[in-house]
């Protein structure tokens, strides 16, 4: 966590003529407000002052090496705003603060934010459940899940879908997952990705995977993570009907990739969505778990044909920006890649792509923290004609193996659950189950995996 410089505050504050506005607002309120009089989540405090005169350095020096929190009632909308700084020295934060009269400041200390020791499920899956068309097909999916003894599930959260004008919200579909799956007492994994329609930096909505382009207001984007995480924290505050809870989140998909982060990958960049992502996921849900985005690959030389020369070592230029702190979990995709599902030494180069990631975060001090496989599958199309063994039956015995054999990985969640198309396109061919849910032998080698 950066440190709160206080010299430079009052320099930054004193050189926009704010300091004085933006304490006398906060003055105001502070000590007449009490606990009950907002959303104070838990482990977080007031900044107690006594008198109006405290010194703006001194007031600074008592939250340094603080997560900040600040909390504006907007008595027009009669609702609750937040604003959100990881050191409170962003100018833009100052300039927006004078433009009230009622605000609360709250701190926690760095130290409370540590996320417990209670395992996640290993057995995950990925599926496009949020972005199914109908109750009965995420009713039977689900279903299916649960027979098959899937404890979590990684789905797509997105912004586009979510928040398709500023401050419109579709939740339906949403809401319906996280209730169905949390029934049956799955987990969920929510990938916070995508950029909404307004808010891309794409150079047009005309540009193709315009969604692909990072958010050109890093502020929008981190309101929609709020947005999300606070709906399903299940504190009862502006939750989902039900409040159900979704704990863990990732933040965006293969970041790595130019597909997935366009132009190209941007490890800073990324660096910083990351961060601002982490800090407000952590206000919302202090015990929320923040997933690094899953990197193609192992995030370091694997696989050596597959992924560009520009994708590698992206695990260590996020240690290199300065990401170590905003993150709880890593996370890569190990698909075979250029190696054939059938070469004998196909488990030990994933085991050794496994090790090469656990290499790197042991060098930068971060070998403490798990490791999820978020993607690992393979697709019934991808056998050369002739093949000897029925694919779906090579499938599900190297599902066996995988489960089985790979050390070194705290959850490891299958691609795909169901399939997504009947054309022979290999993308929509990896399922555990077929397009129409009819389950595959993968499907019936996962549920023995899991069993007692």
């Amino acid at each position: 966590m950066p440190t709160v410089r206080v010299l430079g505050l009052t320099r930054l504050a004193a050189r926009a003529g704010l300091a004085c506005c933006l304490f006398v607002a906060l003055l105001l309120m502070v000590g007449k407000a009490s606990s009950e009089s907002v959303h104070l989540r838990q482990g977080w405090n007031f900044i107690t002052y006594e008198g109006t005169t405290k010194p703006v350095p001194l007031a600074l020096s008592s939250i340094e090496d603080d997560y900040v929190g600040v909390f504006q009632l907007d008595l027009a909308q009669r609702r609750w705003l937040t604003h959100f700084s990881e050191a409170f020295h962003y100018e833009p934060t100052l300039l927006n603060l004078v433009h009230g009269s009622q605000y609360w400041v709250y701190v926690q200390r760095e130290t409370e934010l540590a996320v417990d020791a209670d395992a996640p499920p290993f057995y995950g899956v990925n599926s496009h459940l949020t972005g199914f068309d109908s109750d009965e097909k995420v009713d039977r999916t689900v279903e299916l899940m649960d027979e098959a003894g899937v404890g979590i599930v990684r789905t797509v959260f997105d912004w586009p879908s979510i928040e398709p004008e500023p401050g419109v919200y579709r939740w339906e579909r949403f809401d319906r997952v996280v209730e169905r799956l949390e029934e049956r007492g799955i987990a969920t994994l929510g990938i916070l990705d995508g950029s909404a329609p307004w808010a891309t930096s794409a150079p047009s909505l005309d540009e193709p995977y315009w969604q692909k382009w990072p958010s050109k207001d890093l502020t929008a984007f981190g309101r929609y993570v709020y947005a999300v995480v606070e709906r399903y924290d299940g504190d009862g505050f502006a939750d989902a009907p039900g409040s159900p809870v979704v704990r863990y989140w990732e933040i965006w998909n293969e970041p790595n990739t130019a597909f997935f982060w366009r132009p190209q990958p941007d490890a800073e960049q990324y660096v910083r969505l990351l961060r601002y992502s982490y800090q407000v996921i952590k206000l919302a849900h202090p015990s929320a778990v923040v997933v690094l985005g899953g990197m193609a690959g192992n995030g370091v030389s694997y696989p050596p044909f597959a992924i560009a020369e520009l994708d590698r070592n992206f695990l260590q230029q996020i240690y290199d920006h300065g990401g170590k702190s905003f993150f709880d979990v890593a996370s890569i995709h190990l698909y075979p890649y250029t190696y054939e599902l059938w070469r004998p030494d196909l488990m030990i180069a994933l085991q050794d792509a496994l090790d090469e990631t656990r290499s790197v975060m042991a060098a930068n001090g971060d070998d403490d923290k798990p490791i999820w496989v978020t993607e690992i599958g393979f697709s019934t199309t991808l056998f050369p004609d002739g093949y000897e063994t029925e694919p779906d039956a090579a499938i599900a015995s190297w599902l066996g193996k995988v489960y089985r054999q790979l050390s070194g990985a705290d959850a490891l969640f299958w691609y795909m659950f169901e399939d997504e198309g009947t054309d022979e396109d290999p993308e929509g061919h990896f399922g555990l189950v077929g397009y129409d849910g009819a389950p595959k032998e993968s499907y019936y080698e996962y549920r023995n995996m899991t069993g007692p």
